[in-house]
């Protein structure tokens, strides 16, 4: 069976309709009332922020996903003047190209490197600027999609029914104005050595990542990127939008994978799980992912936990091991309605947005940030794992700010006993501080939430079911 992912279904209007991120973030208020007792407040204006970093000494480094800025925060709360870095990035209808990893290494107080994972543009063929149509790409009816004023992609209904359909005509590659070309782009993961909240002697770690393809530009190419207690850079990498393909679950290649980088050479640790297998790629860690873009450790088990999404439902929360397959893109037929399906690791959680199951059509919830807090910050919420939910697509003439949600998990770790939404305005990355103090950014800010006069506030909704 072969699938087809929701960019694709959108392709034919893709280049007549804006897919910026919605810019409905930000408040008119320094500071909002929220559940529990807690407030919110601005810490600086940014544009689309992808990454939140904090510094040993009390700065706070930031990636905006689309300008190719790191941004500094000074640890008086003051935004640096000049950013930190500015890189020229690729990027593709505004989704998951760009800057979108940033990490301080594990020694940033002694020798000040700072990692970045972005998507470096790269030379087009102006004479391929008209692709022809895709290739042996089953798909089911299309959504209906509708042009938005500077929004996000719109999907109004289902497939014609639930029917599940193994054929179907070829689908069209993306429209491309006369004369010009789908952009290139190739994840390349660097380093840069910080002076005096300056990055500087850039130094490329690893470009051993593929370029994207001129005719089927993967929207779902560059990852994340987080230091495990082991001092190895993990990082994420996209399916490249290859749903047709099980590229995802082939060993020689990284796409569709999270890896294991030793940060010094940019090459496999020699415990990794792959590296005695005749021609794997040795810096993979985990198999089967779609867009597996960001992921966190948990504070005390140092487990990995990781989100990952088929193109409309049944979007995960899984804890990643080393060797593991998390399936995609072996998950039954469209349209993924049976959450579960195939011989993946079976996740701890599924997603879904408000109204809607998690094996609804177009009932994933898009998620650009996790991060755990601590109960000695937010007494009334307790140890709690935050999600980022950017719901960047127009979901049945419903646009939203997407929400910060917390999860609670009991046991040892690997079920969710409580589900809440804390704010209806979050767009990208979320972050803890040294001290637990969450930082959390929607299209236009970063802020930070406080837990307020009340500690001691109840009300967790129980775990709704899915």
């Amino acid at each position: 069976m072969k699938f087809i992912p929701l960019a694709r279904v959108l392709c034919p209007l893709a280049l007549l309709i804006p897919l910026a991120l919605s810019a409905c973030g930000g408040s008119d208020e320094e500071t909002d009332e929220l559940p529990f007792g807690l407030t919110t407040e601005v810490v600086t204006p940014a544009d689309h922020v992808s990454e939140i970093v904090a510094a040993p000494d009390g700065r706070i480094f930031f990636a905006e996903q689309f300008t190719g800025n790191v941004r500094v925060i000074d640890a008086d709360g003051v935004l640096q003047e000049a950013p930190f870095a500015e890189l020229e990035v690729a990027n593709w209808l505004d989704l998951d190209w760009g800057l979108t990893g940033l990490a301080l290494d594990p020694d940033f107080e002694n020798n000040h490197y700072v990692y970045v994972f972005y998507t470096k543009p790269l030379p087009v063929t102006p004479s391929a600027a008209t692709p022809t149509a895709a290739t042996s790409t089953p798909s089911p009816a299309p959504a209906t999609a509708q042009p938005t004023s500077g929004g996000p992609p719109a999907i109004q209904t289902a497939p014609g029914g639930q029917s599940q359909q193994t054929t179907a005509p070829a689908t069209p590659a993306p429209a491309v104005p006369a004369n010009e070309a789908n952009p290139i782009g190739q994840p390349v993961l660097i380093r840069f050595t910080e002076r005096d909240g300056r990055g500087e002697e850039l130094t490329v770690i690893s470009d051993d990542f593929p370029a994207t393809e001129q005719i089927h530009a993967g929207y779902n190419a560059n990852g994340n990127i987080h230091f495990g207690a082991d001092g190895m850079l993990y990082v994420s990498v996209g399916d490249y939008d290859f749903a047709t393909d099980p590229v995802a679950l082939d060993l020689t290649s990284p796409v569709g994978k999270l890896l294991r980088i030793d940060p010094r050479t940019g090459g496999a640790p020699a415990d990794n799980p792959f590296v005695d297998e005749p021609g794997a790629d040795r810096r993979i860690f985990a198999i089967g992912f779609r867009e597996p873009f960001d992921f966190a450790f948990h504070p005390e088990s140092e487990a990995i936990y990781g989100t990952d999404n088929t193109p409309y439902t049944c979007e995960e929360l899984n804890i990643i091991r080393g060797g593991q397959n998390y399936g995609w893109p072996d998950v039954g037929e469209f349209p993924f309605a049976q959450c579960g399906a195939g011989d993946q690791v079976a996740p701890v959680y599924y997603f879904a947005r408000e109204g809607k199951e998690s094996g609804d059509f177009v009932s994933l919830v898009e998620i650009t940030g996790l991060a755990f807090a601590p109960a000695s910050r937010y007494p009334a919420l307790g140890d709690s794992l935050f999600i980022c939910e950017g719901h960047r697509s127009v979901v049945d003439d419903k646009e939203s700010p997407g929400v910060l949600r917390r999860l609670v998990l009991s046991g040892d770790f690997t079920e969710v006993s409580a589900d809440d939404v804390i704010v209806r305005d979050c767009k990208g990355d979320v972050k803890a501080g040294p001290d637990g103090t969450l930082y959390y950014a929607n299209a236009s800010e970063i802020r930070r939430l406080l837990p307020g006069a009340t500690s001691g506030a109840s009300g967790s909704n129980a775990v709704p079911s899915r």
